[in-house]
């Protein structure tokens, strides 16, 4: 060090500066152990509903009531989440999947379950769920929106628990 010159010292004295303040930019960056977890997260999607999704990809959503609707793809307070949800359950006493709730980057949704209250599947709710291969639509569904399940490209199966009396009063 002593070789150098007063311009080569002042080079390296800055260059330590840099290294140092980098190191303290990554200690800020990587989050503590216990905060690398954020399952389950949750939050509301309509009135009296809520959502909750765990560390397995499975979405619940809860409470009574209506769904809000969305406007656009990617645009639900779980659209953070989209590529990581694998399956979503309706719970009891929910009325309506709003629209476009599951519309956008959903690749992995593989599985629904939709609960005998269900009464309404909006517009586009399910659109581009590649991954989606059957659904079990209850009896209490009244009403199916435009494109609630376009381009669902593996979707094979889909049957009604109602008769073809209230299948066909369908809209």
């Amino acid at each position: 060090y002593e070789a150098l010159t007063d311009g080569q010292k002042k080079l390296v004295g800055n260059y330590a500066a840099l290294v140092d303040a980098m190191a303290k930019i990554l200690e800020l960056s990587t989050p503590a152990e216990e905060e690398k977890n954020v399952y389950p997260v949750s939050g509301e999607c309509g009135g009296a509903l809520t959502w909750s999704l765990a560390e397995n990809g499975a979405l619940t959503i809860s409470g009574k009531g209506e769904m809000d609707d969305y406007a656009d793809e990617n645009t639900q307070p779980w659209a953070a989440y989209a590529a990581e949800i694998r399956a979503v359950k309706v719970e009891k006493d929910v009325q309506s999947i709003g629209d476009c709730a599951f519309f956008g980057d959903y690749e992995n949704l593989e599985e629904i379950s939709l609960p005998d209250t269900l009464e309404r599947i909006g517009e586009q709710a399910f659109e581009g769920c590649e991954k989606l291969e059957k659904v079990e639509l209850p009896e209490s569904l009244t009403e199916i929106g435009k494109d609630a399940f376009k381009d669902c490209v593996k979707l094979r199966k889909a049957a009604f628990a109602g008769d073809a009396e209230a299948f066909a009063l369908l809209q």
